[in-house]
């Protein structure tokens, strides 16, 4: 409440063409990644294992928090999108099972998800890593954008099953060997987006 929300969204409105753009705003640390900002990774993995009723008082906080943060941004910014970063996985699968992730998390984002779409705004879920098994309580809590989509998950098969109640966004191979070769970067970089516009 101390920032100048008003005259920060007259300087950034300012600058946007509405009729051209969509404007998302970009929601860092979700729960699960507020509570590793506390505890380091160790330290929250336990925890959640340990302390899961602590671990619960935690997250509703910084819900608490998100939802006061969501009605500012729709107040004053006024964005088409509303993007939440939670990275609940890794490249081989997800920091925890589904069912503890559904008991522990998902709740969190359905009330988070409810005021965003309250205020009229679109819910993006921002995931990285395998993470297929729980793309449909994305779906669930309300989200209607999940990205980045990395193809460690069958995005071919997400699409075929969810359709049009989830736009996946990505797909781009982000660790892949464009990375590791220079000289090379440019043209690998073309094939991949090739790809990902010929296979999605």
């Amino acid at each position: 409440k101390a920032l100048d929300w008003e005259g920060q969204a007259e300087r950034d409105n300012a600058r946007i063409d509405r009729e051209q753009k969509l404007i998302c705003f970009r929601s860092p640390n979700g729960v699960f990644q507020r509570l590793m900002a506390f505890m380091g990774f160790e330290g929250m993995l336990c925890a959640l294992i340990e302390s899961p009723d602590a671990c619960w008082d935690f997250f509703e906080a910084v819900t608490d928090y998100k939802i006061e943060t969501v009605r500012l941004v729709a107040k004053y910014l006024k964005p088409d999108i509303f993007m939440l970063f939670d990275d609940v996985a890794h490249a081989n699968g997800l920091f925890m099972s589904p069912e503890l992730f559904r008991e522990l998390i998902k709740p969190h984002y359905k009330r988070l998800y409810d005021a965003v779409i309250e205020c009229g705004m679109i819910p993006e879920h921002h995931c990285c890593g395998l993470c297929e098994e729980i793309v449909g309580d994305f779906i669930d809590v309300g989200a209607r954008i999940w990205n980045p989509a990395e193809p460690t998950n069958n995005i071919v098969e997400i699409q075929k099953k969810y359709g049009d109640r989830l736009s996946v966004a990505g797909g781009f191979a982000i660790s892949g060997e464009w990375l590791y070769k220079p000289k090379q970067r440019e043209e690998l970089l073309r094939a991949e987006t090739k790809r990902c516009m010929l296979t999605y």
